[in-house]
């Protein structure tokens, strides 16, 4: 009987997961449009709130960057030369009750006069709060 029930409980486990990431995928999708206006606007300030105080940010040709006010900075060092961003959601991943694992595909142009536009992979790991808002404690990114 015990060993049902731990069974049972198993399985109850293994389906959470897929079903959590279902409910929270359109919310992290509204996640990311609203990264993606405020970064497209230049509004640093209200990407960064999205953003856990502990945050990494990872992106091709710098150094890791981590904490809110480092990843501000580098975001707008970024956003000095991309000229417009947009960002594909792909999946949505449960890896617990509280942490997501998104991909994408993020598609943007610079002005630097090459061709347009670019594209590259992401991987975010979001992670709810107390308040229950999700934030981004790890947001890394990789050129296609």
């Amino acid at each position: 009987m015990t060993n049902r029930f731990a069974f049972l409980a198993c399985m109850a486990l293994a389906t959470a997961s897929p079903i959590a990431a279902q409910a929270s995928g359109p919310d992290i999708q509204t996640q990311e449009a609203h990264w993606a206006r405020a970064f497209n606007a230049g509004d640093m300030d209200h990407v960064v709130e999205l953003y856990d105080a502990d945050a990494w940010l990872v992106i091709p040709g710098a150094a890791p960057v981590t904490g809110k006010a480092a990843i501000k900075v580098a975001l707008a060092q970024m956003a000095a030369h991309v000229t417009k961003m947009d960002l594909r959601t792909q999946s949505v991943q449960a890896l617990g009750a509280d942490i997501l694992v998104e991909n994408g595909v993020a598609s943007f142009e610079t002005d630097d006069g090459a061709a347009n536009p670019k594209r590259s992979n992401y991987q975010v790991l979001w992670k709810r709060d107390r308040q229950g808002h999700w934030r981004i404690i790890r947001d890394v990114v990789s050129p296609l």
